[in-house]
Protein backbone atom coordinates (compact mmCIF):
# COMPACT_ATOMS: atom_id res chain seq x y z
CA UNK A 1 0.00 0.00 0.00
CA UNK A 2 1.19 3.28 -0.09
CA UNK A 3 1.71 3.90 3.21
CA UNK A 4 3.89 1.04 3.57
CA UNK A 5 5.74 2.42 0.41
CA UNK A 6 6.63 5.64 2.84
CA UNK A 7 7.38 4.05 5.43
CA UNK A 8 4.64 5.36 7.67
CA UNK A 9 3.47 1.39 8.02
CA UNK A 10 6.02 -1.52 7.53
CA UNK A 11 5.55 -5.33 6.92
CA UNK A 12 6.60 -6.15 10.02
CA UNK A 13 4.60 -7.73 12.72
CA UNK A 14 3.93 -4.97 15.43
CA UNK A 15 5.88 -5.62 18.94
CA UNK A 16 2.59 -6.72 21.33
CA UNK A 17 1.73 -9.39 18.82
CA UNK A 18 5.39 -10.64 18.77
CA UNK A 19 5.16 -10.26 23.00
CA UNK A 20 2.10 -12.07 23.55
CA UNK A 21 3.24 -15.02 21.07
CA UNK A 22 6.24 -15.26 23.28
CA UNK A 23 4.12 -14.82 26.59
CA UNK A 24 1.85 -17.99 25.13
CA UNK A 25 4.49 -20.05 23.84
CA UNK A 26 6.45 -19.98 27.24
CA UNK A 27 2.95 -20.22 29.53
CA UNK A 28 2.14 -23.76 27.09
CA UNK A 29 5.68 -25.11 27.42
CA UNK A 30 5.41 -24.34 31.06
CA UNK A 31 1.97 -26.04 31.63
CA UNK A 32 3.11 -28.99 29.93
CA UNK A 33 3.46 -31.70 32.36
CA UNK A 34 5.59 -34.31 30.19
CA UNK A 35 7.96 -31.28 29.69
CA UNK A 36 8.07 -30.48 33.23
CA UNK A 37 8.72 -34.55 33.47
CA UNK A 38 11.88 -34.51 31.35
CA UNK A 39 13.05 -31.08 33.11
CA UNK A 40 12.74 -33.17 36.73
CA UNK A 41 14.46 -36.11 34.74
CA UNK A 42 17.28 -34.13 33.61
CA UNK A 43 17.38 -32.49 36.95
CA UNK A 44 18.08 -36.06 38.62
CA UNK A 45 20.81 -37.49 35.98
CA UNK A 46 22.64 -33.79 35.99
CA UNK A 47 22.64 -31.81 39.21
CA UNK A 48 22.07 -34.42 41.92
CA UNK A 49 25.46 -36.49 40.87
CA UNK A 50 27.28 -33.00 41.06
CA UNK A 51 25.49 -32.44 43.89
CA UNK A 52 27.18 -35.20 45.53
CA UNK A 53 24.25 -37.24 45.92
CA UNK A 54 23.19 -34.23 48.98
CA UNK A 55 19.31 -33.64 47.53
CA UNK A 56 16.83 -36.08 47.01
CA UNK A 57 14.67 -35.37 43.87
CA UNK A 58 11.89 -37.53 43.39
CA UNK A 59 11.33 -39.90 40.62
CA UNK A 60 8.96 -39.57 38.03
CA UNK A 61 6.06 -41.69 36.89
CA UNK A 62 6.03 -41.84 33.48
CA UNK A 63 3.04 -44.60 33.03
CA UNK A 64 0.73 -42.22 35.09
CA UNK A 65 2.08 -38.50 33.61
CA UNK A 66 0.70 -36.73 30.56
CA UNK A 67 0.40 -33.30 29.43
CA UNK A 68 -2.12 -32.01 32.22
CA UNK A 69 -1.46 -34.52 35.32
CA UNK A 70 2.87 -34.98 36.63
CA UNK A 71 3.20 -38.11 39.14
CA UNK A 72 5.94 -38.43 41.17
CA UNK A 73 7.29 -40.46 44.04
CA UNK A 74 6.20 -38.91 47.55
CA UNK A 75 9.04 -37.89 50.00
CA UNK A 76 8.68 -37.48 53.39
CA UNK A 77 10.52 -34.97 54.63
CA UNK A 78 10.09 -30.81 55.42
CA UNK A 79 8.59 -28.36 53.01
CA UNK A 80 11.15 -26.13 51.85
CA UNK A 81 8.72 -23.35 50.09
CA UNK A 82 5.65 -22.73 52.34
Amino acid sequence: STLMFVGVLSHRKQFDVELIDCFAKGSYAELDYCNEAMNQEMFIQELVPRLNNRIRVPEVYRKFTSRKVLTTEWIDGEQLAK
